[in-house]
């Protein structure tokens, strides 16, 4: 994010949005949708806006990231990485995003990423799908709860979950 000891503007943007959470009780996410700036070329990492896509019936607000999805990280070589607020599957309490886990696996199927980075369930975990890994770090905001003791063999991938 620093090049010859300058920074980018979007990168500037960025950080100075994240160091908003020191001033303010709400975070403010960057934008709704967005690929961290300055990486190295062999690492894309964007942000979903994962309300948008499970909560809330906006089929615009979908297309629209759907578009910037496919012309930010299809073609790009190396690393492409996700992250959104809500899991598309989880073993806590909330359980599996079904609608979002189908959206993904759409997306996937036009550009495919490696690693989805998720929040929103309050305990750590790691899932492994056919089409992408899955780290779910929701530990941080209130206590930890519960995992559910789910079927291990089942897998996600192929249009749903199978055995």
């Amino acid at each position: 994010m620093v090049r010859n000891g300058q920074m980018s503007s979007a990168a500037k943007r960025f950080f100075a949005t994240v160091r908003y959470t020191y001033f303010s009780d709400r975070w403010r996410m960057f934008d709704r949708h967005f690929r961290l700036p300055d990486l190295p070329p062999w690492l894309t990492i964007y942000g979903v806006d994962t309300t948008a896509m499970v909560e809330e019936d906006t089929p615009s607000t979908l297309a629209a990231q759907e578009t910037q999805f496919k012309s930010t990280l299809c073609d790009r070589p190396g690393w492409r990485m996700i992250f959104g607020h809500h899991p598309p599957v989880s073993n806590g309490e909330h359980g599996d995003g079904v609608p979002l886990a189908k959206i993904l696996e759409a997306w996937s199927d036009h550009c495919a990423f490696q690693l989805y980075f998720a929040g929103h369930d309050h305990h750590q975990e790691y899932l492994s799908t056919s089409l992408f890994d899955i780290v779910l770090q929701g530990a941080g905001g209130a206590a930890v709860r519960d995992v559910k003791v789910q079927d291990s063999l089942r897998v996600w991938g192929s249009r749903g979950w199978h055995r």
